[in-house]
């Protein structure tokens, strides 16, 4: 018996299980099932996909469970009743997660099987076996499956993208125009592809800076376009260097190098920069001061999630869009 947990209401998949199994009884709960399971000659196995979203990822050990996690603990009871003729499987796109975690906190303590998420080249030729090679260029289509590869490797994502690019191609035509169209050679090309992944990055990216102070604002876009266009790592002492020459430059302020940390520690607090966890940001002495400056940049989400949303709110001002140029004209000064 196979159902989705999708929705992570508790009633509906325990209800959509009792109908797969054609079980007729007067309540649809976990004991029901567990009678049916003694009466059955045979083994009743219950696969429950996305079983992550019955468990709250913010909840803590001692919190109340709710309705997904009670149903996802009685069933795990079951399983593990040796009398029982009974399996549960839950497959879970959640891996080392708060989700994870929650999961085999209310029971889920059996064999693990973890599988590796989708690479590029699986992305491409799922949407070719799909599609055909004839109406997206082979450019755009390995730009995509890149971008969800580095991401989540979810094959839903990447039919996602392919289709809202397809949308955006087919409407850029007229009707005349569409009627005339020959796929000959592919017609969604890479700017149908940016366009779809800039429409799919997360609005809250955009909120988060909008409500950064101005100079925060100034390193984010310089970090930004500097990995984006730069042939190597980017490193904080590099980074601090750029936006102190593009501050004097611009807005003729001066950021030191304690300014420098309190505008990074802003853009950590907003999940778009990465924190450092090894305990070698102090800035205590000298030797504290060289750690934090040989450390590299990192971004809290998908590079071009951030420069999506740098690009709805910030280069319609002057100085960012010079900031940008000089970035792209200089990448490595």
């Amino acid at each position: 018996c196979n159902v989705n947990g999708a929705s992570g209401d508790a009633k509906a998949i325990l209800s959509a299980a009792f109908e797969h199994l054609s079980i007729k009884a007067k309540n649809i709960t976990v004991p029901s099932l567990s009678n049916f399971i003694k009466k059955s000659p045979k083994v009743v196995v219950l696969v429950i996909d996305e079983i992550d979203n019955l468990v709250s990822s913010t909840a803590s050990e001692s919190s109340t469970r709710s309705q997904g996690e009670k149903l996802v603990q009685e069933l795990c009871s079951l399983a593990a009743d040796p009398t029982l003729r009974f399996a549960l499987i839950g497959i879970s796109n959640a891996v080392d997660t708060a989700e994870a975690r929650r999961l085999k906190l209310v029971g889920m303590n059996g064999k693990r099987l973890t599988f590796a998420p989708y690479n590029q080249s699986d992305l491409v030729q799922l949407v070719v076996a799909r599609i055909g090679d004839t109406i997206v260029d082979e450019k755009a289509l390995n730009f995509m499956a890149k971008r969800v590869a580095n991401g989540s490797g979810d094959a839903r994502q990447m039919l996602e993208l392919v289709s809202k690019a397809v949308a955006n191609r087919k409407s850029a035509l007229t009707d005349s125009a569409l009627r005339e169209t020959s796929l000959d050679k592919p017609i969604v090309t890479i700017r149908d592809a940016i366009q779809a992944i800039k429409a799919n990055a997360p609005e809250k990216y955009t909120k988060q800076i909008e409500s950064l102070p101005e100079m925060a604002k100034l390193v984010l876009c310089v970090a930004v376009m500097i990995c984006k266009h730069a042939p190597e790592n980017l490193t904080m002492g590099k980074l601090k260097t750029l936006c102190s020459q593009a501050a004097h430059e611009e807005c003729d302020e001066i950021i030191d190098f304690d300014t420098f940390v309190g505008l990074i520690q802003n853009l950590v607090d907003q999940g778009l920069l990465m924190p450092n966890h090894d305990g070698e940001s102090s800035t205590n002495n000298s030797q504290g001061y060289g750690k934090l400056l040989n450390k590299e940049v990192h971004f809290g989400a998908q590079l071009l999630d951030v420069e999506s949303a740098i690009i709805d709110t910030l280069t319609d001002r002057p100085i960012y869009q010079r900031l940008v140029d000089h970035v792209i004209a200089n990448p490595s000064k």
